[in-house]
């Protein structure tokens, strides 16, 4: 059986598969997981200024759905499923399994046997562990499915699936880390879906009892190569909904213009500078005397470039260069007694499909924010299709909305917010220097106090950790 390690924002959680899927009873440590390629440093972080408020709270333990480690593993398994040598990310598995579809044929990978004792679904996210490796962007079905009654090998018409021909492929395109070509492998990473995100078939299941999942994958005109983990349900640590505002690039308008509403709803925001020895200090940005107020009205300061955000200068740069580089925002932090500094963000020419420099980030940060952009799109479909979660889906992929929209597209932010508020997850936002919508955002989120907190990472991190050293 596979075993994995998966980190979670920092916490590293460990176990065995094994255990549940024999009928073993479920423990704080039964799952062993995916660990982003690379892995994280796990080294300890002083908190600072801006520490949580939040009272102490557990992260559920991971809960395996299915075990697709091997052929062996499967219920009458596809010719084009193969193989492989574990990655280097695998731990206690000598191999993982590649799809390599073919035309229009649909795939569907299922457990050689139901779970022993059924799985509660509600309030969180499957989970998926995938590395692509070619065409991936071009898929044309991409689902799972939730089954309560029947067998892998005899399911009935009546189960829980994703969008299969529309948010699926969609949801899987926006966070492939492969290259643009389609043809460069991405790293191992994570895809997930919240349960209130799935749709009935027939009368559907019951998700307070799942006893299997199913994959169902086409591709596209050229054949789609991805390697499969094994699927697993992370209930969200939370008990109400959070949100989290971040600024980028350091703008002056920070301290200006957003700290002063934000004094006046008493919440605290999130900011970086950039890269931040061409924009500290520069005309129409962040002085570092600025960058002391921040720190005394308690935001979290986060990582994001130190001398470029472009691209062809940090492949030229060595692994230690890079590293240095991360390091000297990490030294002017504490320096200047900013807080924590484990929480970063991609920049603009260097994001989650330079797999090549995705070491720089998991060697320096926890965590790292991916930006993405809202779709235009009605309810019950989100700017983000399947939203941020916390722990977080992909630590080295955190879900975060541009919120720099035409003020008529105001009602994207306001999705986002209702999406976590309904799956009791985290809603992230990245302003830049167009702060149109920010009082909107802040009025809203103000009279929506009952439901959703405005809180930063630091907050949420500190009040998971606290937890953890308590047991």
């Amino acid at each position: 059986m596979m075993m994995r390690k998966l980190v979670l924002t920092g916490i590293v959680v460990c176990a065995a598969f094994t255990a549940l899927l024999a009928g073993a009873p479920q423990t704080s440590t039964m799952l062993s997981g995916l660990m982003p390629h690379g892995g994280a440093d796990q080294r300890e972080y002083t908190p600072g200024h801006g520490i949580s408020h939040l009272k102490p709270f557990d992260v559920p333990a991971p809960v395996p759905l299915a075990d697709f480690s091997s052929r062996a593993a499967l219920q009458a398994p596809e010719l084009a499923l193969a193989e492989v040598p574990a990655a280097e990310n695998t731990e206690g598995a000598s191999t993982a399994l590649r799809l390599t579809t073919q035309g229009s044929t649909v795939y569907t990978i299922a457990p050689s046997a139901a779970l022993a004792t059924p799985v509660d679904v509600r309030n969180g996210y499957t989970i998926l562990p995938f590395k692509p490796i070619s065409n991936c962007e071009k898929a044309l079905r991409w689902s799972l499915e939730f089954h309560s009654e029947g067998s892998p090998g005899a399911p009935t018409g009546n189960y829980h699936e994703m969008d299969a021909v529309r948010d699926g492929p969609s949801a899987l395109r926006s966070v492939l880390t492969s290259q643009k070509d389609s043809t460069g492998e991405g790293r191992w990473e994570y895809f997930g879906v919240h349960t209130n995100n799935l749709h009935a078939v027939g009368t559907g299941a019951n998700l307070e009892a799942i006893k299997f999942v199913r994959l169902i994958v086409r591709g596209g005109a050229s054949p789609m190569v991805i390697e499969l983990g094994s699927p697993y349900f992370q209930r969200s640590a939370l008990n109400k909904a959070k949100a989290i505002i971040t600024f980028d690039d350091g703008y002056a308008s920070v301290v200006n213009t957003a700290l002063p509403l934000f004094k006046a709803k008493g919440f605290r925001g999130m900011y970086n500078l950039g890269a931040m020895q061409q924009t500290l200090d520069a005309p129409g940005h962040l002085t570092k005397a600025q960058v002391h107020v921040l720190r005394d009205a308690g935001w979290q300061w986060m990582q994001q470039a130190y001398s470029t955000e472009e691209l062809a200068p940090i492949l030229a740069m060595s692994e230690t260069d890079r590293d240095a580089e991360m390091r000297k925002q990490i030294d002017f932090a504490r320096e200047n007694r900013l807080g924590d500094p484990g929480f970063g963000s991609y920049f603009s020419q260097v994001g989650q499909t330079q797999v090549g420099l995705y070491g720089m980030f998991a060697r320096n940060q926890r965590s790292t924010r991916a930006y993405f952009t809202p779709r235009a799109v009605s309810p019950p479909d989100f700017p983000i299709l399947y939203g941020e979660n916390y722990p977080f889906v992909d630590p080295y992929l955190v879900k975060s909305l541009a919120a720099d929209v035409p003020s008529e597209s105001f009602g994207l932010l306001t999705q986002h917010a209702e999406q976590a508020i309904a799956n009791r997850g985290v809603a992230i936002y990245t302003f830049h220097n167009a702060l149109d919508n920010l009082p909107m955002l802040l009025d809203w989120l103000d009279a929506n106090r009952d439901r959703i907190d405005v809180v930063t990472e630091a907050d949420l991190f500190t009040a998971q950790r606290a937890a953890a050293k308590r047991r």
